[in-house]
């Protein structure tokens, strides 16, 4: 007999082409997802309002809570100053606003208000690309590929581009990368206990909150849809999605907390 490892049928001993290897594949991918994260942002390489009205509202919003936290005060909740001089609140998106705060200050408050929006609008850009294929990788990690696939179709899916490009929704926009994270964990706690995606997904769901109410709202009714899906599809699970849906209530509740108080 002839060993299969002493075949010379091209099979076993043939090298793997070049275009084919697992290095340059995943390098392709690599360069297509921050192609296609930059590419979403073009008309915000700018120093300028990229935008309408509402658009400028949301600038104005963002120097005042800037101004603001240079000054001292932290977390910003109001209007303050002569960009926000109505004192409309800034509360229902406080994540929003602080993000550009925190960014503010890694640049040294060296930015003016419309470099660093646009920059930070750039930045994310690149992570609807990138969180997306994460999440993609926590369900279907042997196929990288396929998930960096869907992960650019989503980023360039038009319902997500019309949200920044259409409406002028930055809230919206900025929290949007967070929900494929909760779909994923999702999927991955009806499979097993799984403590650490639980606390995610509970963050995920406490940071959408603060950003966009109305997308931490839905993820809230999604995840316990799911789970009462998961137990009805098989009974023997409610132990399980039980004890993972007290661990994203329990990290969520306690994010949370102080934004409620």
């Amino acid at each position: 007999m002839v060993r299969a490892a002493d075949r010379d049928d091209g099979m076993a001993t043939s090298p793997m082409p070049r275009f084919a290897s697992p290095d340059l594949v995943g390098g392709f991918f690599l360069v297509l997802m921050v192609c296609c994260g930059l590419f979403i942002s073009i008309p915000f390489f700018s120093e300028n309002v990229v935008g309408n009205y509402d658009s400028i509202f949301y600038r104005m919003d963002v120097y005042d809570a800037i101004l603001q936290a240079r000054s001292g005060t932290f977390p910003v909740y109001v209007g303050r100053t002569d960009f926000n001089f109505t004192g409309s609140p800034l509360i229902p998106m406080i994540l929003f606003y602080h993000i550009f705060i925190i960014f503010d200050i890694i640049t040294i408050h060296l930015l003016s208000v419309n470099v660093l929006f646009n920059g930070v609008i750039v930045g994310w850009g690149l992570l609807h690309v990138f969180v997306p294929y994460l999440a993609l990788r926590l369900v279907a990690p042997r196929r990288p590929a396929g998930c960096a696939v869907l992960a650019i179709l989503f980023a360039l899916c038009p319902g997500n581009l019309s949200v920044l490009y259409t409406h002028d929704m930055y809230p919206t926009y900025v929290a949007t990368p967070l929900i494929p994270v909760v779909f994923a964990a999702a999927v991955r706690m009806a499979r097993s206990w799984e403590p650490r995606l639980a606390v995610v997904a509970g963050l995920c769901v406490a940071a959408l909150w603060m950003l966009h109410a109305p997308s931490g709202l839905l993820m809230i009714l999604f995840l316990g849809l799911f789970a009462a899906v998961s137990v009805v599809g098989d009974p023997g699970r409610w132990s399980r999605v039980l004890a993972n849906a007290g661990v994203v209530a329990a990290a969520f509740g306690i994010s949370v907390a102080w934004y409620f108080i």
